[in-house]
Parts: structure tokens; C-alpha cells; sequence
């Protein structure tokens, strides 16, 4: 689990997508939300469902695709916050208002 903890918290965008998907979006509410471009939204959504992490819950419809975390990727999201407000807690304040 610890790989997958690492992975999660070496990129920027990645640790911030997880964080946020604490119910299911859209890239597009995603990208509101943590204040990023749906084009590397989308990139992360991607490795995170070949990771085994992310989901997407309405793969038929090429318009409107909502995705959510994994029972596993839920597991590693308690972990990341867990490392981050213990470790960094200034930077998880900023990423919460970000």
C-alpha cells in the first residue's frame, strides 16, 4: 500500500483529484473544484482507473462521465490525508482551500 500512497502524493494533481473525489464527479466538477484544466484532470482520472483506484460509473455515456474512487482507492485517500495533516499540515490547509 505504501507504493500506492507514494505514487498518489508525487503528483500534485493526482493528490489533489483524490482528495477531492469524496463523492462522484465529472472531470468537468473536478476541475471547479480543485481549480485545474479538465485536459490533465481527465490524464490523472485515467491513471487512477488503470491503477485500480478510480472507477468510472457511466462508461456508455460519452458526454457526461462520473467517476469515483475504489473501495481501494478510498482506503488510499484516508492514507493520504492521514500523511499529509500529520506530516505537512500547512500544505494540506492550502490544498483544502485551493
Amino acid at each position: 500500500m505504501i507504493n500506492m500512497v507514494s505514487f498518489i502524493l508525487r503528483g500534485r494533481l493526482r493528490r489533489r483529484v483524490v482528495l477531492a473525489l469524496d463523492e462522484p464527479k465529472t472531470p468537468t466538477m473536478l476541475g471547479k473544484t480543485i481549480k485545474a484544466h479538465r485536459s490533465g484532470i481527465s490524464r490523472v482520472l485515467r491513471e487512477l482507473r488503470e491503477a485500480g483506484l478510480a472507477v468510472c460509473l457511466n462508461p456508455e455515456d460519452q458526454f457526461v462521465r462520473f467517476y469515483a474512487l475504489t473501495e481501494y482507492g478510498e482506503q488510499l485517500q484516508q492514507e493520504v490525508r492521514q500523511v499529509i495533516v500529520h506530516k505537512y499540515p500547512d500544505q494540506y490547509s492550502r490544498e483544502r482551500e485551493a
